[in-house]
């Protein structure tokens, strides 16, 4: 599972066009649907930087966050700190996630889940997500479909050059494994240099009947599949589905 060993240096700018206050809202739309209320204990895997970790401690949940990278947990960190906030940030594999005691609710946002692209990783994190979390508590995370990577975002480059940095991206879907590889080529400015580094990364798209079976075979029930941002079950279009679940 990839790390963001260099990516990090970019992923804030990268992510810039997606609308994490919208998305921390539909966060809490689901919590409040599902009886997860101010001041719940929640758990967050793969937070990346933070950008829906902040907004919902602000918004009063008391969240815990674990991320595989080092670095981008340190640039969550200085998110927090500015903010004023005091966030437990600690560098799990989402695949061996746990806390100290049971929490409220076990989410993971911006298609962390894609990343795990064998089902053995998979069940992993759903088994550790079912132990972490009390008797009817609520797991919840989105990923990206094969419509998505087949259709919008497969086998294409995109660029981007700015004073400070500069990367190409090329996307390869491959709709038999179901496995998107993202060739990443970075260009940082250190002083009067540009240093290059090099990255891929690989992302699946589950299909929804191999995550609900997952799901179902780690202990979960009413299970629930909605087009991203909506409570609308996902057609065939969606490109983003968000699993809601329930522990037995």
């Amino acid at each position: 599972m990839e790390s963001y060993a260099a990516l990090y240096r970019i992923y804030d700018a990268v992510m810039s066009d997606v609308d994490h206050i919208k998305w921390t809202d539909y966060m809490i739309a689901i919590f409040n649907k599902n009886g997860v209320g101010k001041g719940a204990e929640v758990f967050e895997a793969a937070c990346g930087t933070g950008n829906i970790t902040v907004p919902l401690k602000k918004a009063g949940y008391d969240i815990t966050a674990a991320d595989i990278s080092g670095e981008m947990l340190e640039i969550a960190v200085q998110k927090a700190r500015g903010s004023g906030l005091v966030i437990p940030f600690v560098r799990q594999d989402m695949r061996e996630a746990q806390t100290h005691r049971p929490v409220d609710a076990v989410i993971c946002c911006c298609d962390g889940v894609n990343y795990l692209t064998d089902r053995a990783g998979l069940i992993a994190f759903f088994r550790h997500a079912h132990r972490m979390l009390r008797t009817g508590g609520l797991f919840t995370f989105d990923i990206v479909t094969a419509y998505r990577f087949a259709h919008i975002i497969g086998n294409k480059t995109f660029y981007d050059i700015s004073d400070d940095r500069a990367y190409v991206w090329q996307n390869a879907f491959d709709p038999e494994s179901g496995v998107l590889t993202m060739d990443i080529t970075l260009f940082i400015r250190e002083n009067e240099h540009f240093i290059r580094f090099d990255e891929i990364h690989r992302q699946r798209a589950w299909t929804q009947p191999e995550i609900v079976k997952a799901l179902s075979d780690t202990g979960f029930r009413d299970i629930s599949a909605y087009a991203f941002q909506t409570f609308i079950l996902q057609k065939e279009d969606t490109q983003r589905i968000q699993f809601v679940a329930i522990k037995a």
